[in-house]
């Protein structure tokens, strides 16, 4: 009795690539999802605050100019400032991730809306601001606070002491829509404040995690 042996070869590359293609789009998903967060946590997020700080800018007119900032900044961080529409910061709310299936990576980076201020705070570099007057005149109080104090000897344009009347304004990009007249303005440099950077340093140490175990099932 002769025995014969009979191999039966089954292709299942259609299943392999099909688990090869769900696992990596899982492992995508996880590896941006932790990249933005990192990035997120690099911004430090406040409120703005509900009385100003005043600065004296100069005089227009011979009517003094104080600016008005409800945001001040802190050394060494970037804010993503609080705001009705995004109560867990603009910035923060801004940095977005998408998978590209065809090219088998993920992009992690802000949204159109704010690209041109999240590239200014990551990278730093120059910028023109513009000081806007938003009150309709000559005040002595702005937003429940007193204006500021003439110096010692000034007197105001009645001719009194004590505290002084003056336009308000507020600090702004020139390509802000805030509305008002522009009265002053002034180039300044941004520092690079890498946020995304530092972010994907911190995620770095981890990625390679996200992507064990990355083809599944029988």
């Amino acid at each position: 009795m002769i025995a014969k042996m009979a191999v039966r070869y089954v292709n299942e590359a259609r299943k392999v690539q099909a688990a090869y293609d769900k696992g990596l789009k899982k492992s995508l998903d996880r590896a941006g999802t932790i990249t933005r967060r990192n990035a997120q946590r690099q911004l430090s997020s406040r409120k703005p605050k509900k009385t100003p700080e005043f600065h004296r800018v100069g005089q227009l007119d011979g009517v003094p100019l104080v600016s008005a900032s409800f945001r001040p900044s802190v050394s060494g961080k970037v804010t993503s400032w609080k705001t009705s529409r995004n109560a867990k910061g603009y910035l923060r709310s801004a940095i977005r991730y998408a998978r590209d299936n065809q090219r088998e990576t993920v992009v992690i980076g802000p949204s159109d809306k704010a690209a041109h201020v999240n590239e200014l705070q990551e990278f730093g570099g120059p910028a023109t601001q513009e000081f806007r007057l938003v009150s309709r005149g000559p005040v002595s109080e702005f937003a429940g606070k007193r204006v500021g104090r003439l110096g010692v000897g000034e007197r105001d344009a009645r001719g009194r002491f004590g505290a002084f009347e003056a336009l308000v304004g507020i600090w702004v990009d020139r390509r802000s829509n805030r509305r008002g007249e522009t009265a002053e303005r002034r180039s300044v440099k941004v520092p690079a404040g890498k946020f995304m950077g530092k972010g994907l340093e911190k995620t770095i140490p981890v990625l390679p995690q996200q992507f064990k175990r990355l083809v599944q099932g029988p």
